[in-house]
């Protein structure tokens, strides 16, 4: 997957890394007390300048949270749940020089910065950011431009799986069949 991802991110595609796909993006992830099994460290994708330290369980962070994406001033909300510490690599912020772009993807209510931005990589320990519509197209529409729709003021601001699935469930789907045909039972 990180070949796939970084020739991804190479023709210009974005990704959003969230909590372990946020940690993922970065240079390595150092389990140094085996809490997620491994005890060591594991060279990651390498696509954002930081390194992550899993802290042991009770050292979890668990907290909503509502801020606003950076620099657009998006409203996101959701929560943080993780027990990684993320840390910017300062000499590789160095190597990149001042022109590189990097920002902190979101700033909380508080004025804390949270997460990262480089160019078309994001990452995130927001869970729940992508109930925004407006953060969904913010960060996972490449080309703003051709889908000016996209950010209208009359843009619906339900969650569309919850509208799909309302739809589904209005049109008489048979659960058990369902459940058949994704279980395979007869």
């Amino acid at each position: 997957w990180a070949d796939f991802i970084r020739k991804h991110v190479a023709a210009g595609g974005s990704v959003l890394g969230l909590c372990g796909g946020y940690q993922m993006l970065g240079r390595d992830v150092k389990d140094p007390d085996a809490v997620e099994g491994i005890l060591g460290s594991k060279q990651a994708i390498g696509l954002l300048p930081v390194t992550t330290t899993i802290a042991p369980a009770e050292c979890k962070v668990v907290q909503p949270q509502k801020g606003q994406l950076y620099p657009s001033g998006i409203h996101v909300e959701g929560f943080e749940l993780h027990c990684g510490v993320s840390n910017i690599i300062s000499e590789q912020v160095g190597l990149l020089g001042k022109k590189s772009g990097i920002s902190p993807l979101l700033a909380f209510e508080n004025g804390k910065p949270e997460g990262m931005q480089l160019g078309n990589v994001y990452g995130t320990y927001l869970h729940g950011i992508l109930r925004s519509p407006k953060a969904r197209v913010e960060l996972l529409v490449p080309d703003k431009k051709e889908f000016p729709s996209l950010m209208s003021p009359t843009m619906k601001t339900g969650d569309p799986l919850d509208t799909f699935a309302n739809h589904v469930e209005s049109c008489g789907l048979d659960y058990k069949w369902l459940q058949s045909v994704i279980f395979q039972r007869k």
